[in-house]
């Protein structure tokens, strides 16, 4: 019988980048533990959560009946089984049939298959540099994951729970997100330090198109068609919109500060920017 799991990540921004990852054993680092002020009582947690003072200064990742207090000081309460994982997870998918979870633990630098049936580890490849991208194909056997300080795109070759190293793609400039188009035949890449967006095939490995973007892009999402590309500028506070038949850039959306996050819910773009107090300006919608 397949078990459900709930993975929580819990982040807190600093120069556009997570810091720390909550759930997880990262040891004793050194550094001083991140709090969190707890929200006022219009944040309070549902009728028999447990409820801390309003403003108390609380270790992020702080557990309290069951309940966890995250870097804009409310509280949830994860449902289903619990796992913890390596440091600072950055991207999870799961295989087509529901057997694995994949995901990248970007301090650890490594990808891990997690079995759901039993919640063990299957496989673990150490991959130097993993950061932030990872995407699997339709059929489940293969992904890609950006790497970083690596100046690597890194492609595996995924057998149910097994990890195997198949090829890297040169990107110099700090590779991050990673996704593919609806037919699998290009891969989109974006190079946070080169402030770039490549696009390569997915066959031969080599770079059919790149565009210019703003100021650190960090992740991709892209439209059901697969003809325009949303990256996120986290130095930027910007999206970049292309236009992937073309070599055009055709829209600059400014989003507010730190961009990170992006995907499309019913054919409509979002872009949240990470903030305690939502805006009017925090998102930003179009049609593709």
């Amino acid at each position: 019988m397949r078990r459900k799991i709930t993975v929580l990540l819990v982040a807190m921004a600093l120069g556009g980048a997570p810091i720390i990852g909550c759930g997880t054993d990262g040891g004793d680092t050194g550094e001083p533990e991140p709090t969190a002020r707890v929200a006022d009582a219009s944040f309070a947690p549902p009728p028999g959560a447990p409820n801390p003072e309003p403003g108390a200064d609380l270790p992020v990742g702080t557990v309290i009946d069951d309940s966890i207090i995250i870097a804009n000081g409310r509280l949830i309460t994860p449902q289903g089984n619990q796992l913890a994982s390596p440091r600072f997870v950055t991207k999870i998918v799961t295989s087509p049939d529901g057997e694995y979870a994949y995901y990248v633990s970007m301090a650890d630098r490594r990808v891990v298959a997690l079995d759901l049936d039993t919640l063990t580890v299957s496989d673990t490849l150490i991959l130097d540099g993993a950061f932030n991208g990872l995407v699997l194909n339709a059929a489940g056997d293969k992904m890609w994951v950006g790497g970083g300080g690596a100046n690597d795109v890194f492609e595996i070759e995924v057998t149910g729970g097994e990890l195997t190293l198949s090829n890297t793609i040169q990107l110099y400039g700090y590779p991050t997100a990673v996704v593919l188009s609806p037919d699998e035949q290009t891969l989109y890449v974006a190079v946070m330090w080169g402030r770039e967006l490549y696009a390569i095939d997915t066959v031969t490995g080599s770079v059919i198109r790149r565009w210019t973007t703003g100021l650190f892009p960090y992740d991709i999402a892209l439209n059901a068609s697969g003809s325009r590309a949303y990256v996120t500028n986290i130095g930027g506070e910007s999206v970049t919109v292309v236009n992937t038949n073309t070599s055009q850039v055709v829209d600059t959306i400014s989003v507010g500060k730190n961009p990170e996050g992006s995907s499309f819910i019913m054919g409509k773009f979002m872009s949240p920017r990470p903030t305690r107090t939502p805006s009017a300006s925090s998102t930003r919608r179009t049609t593709p």
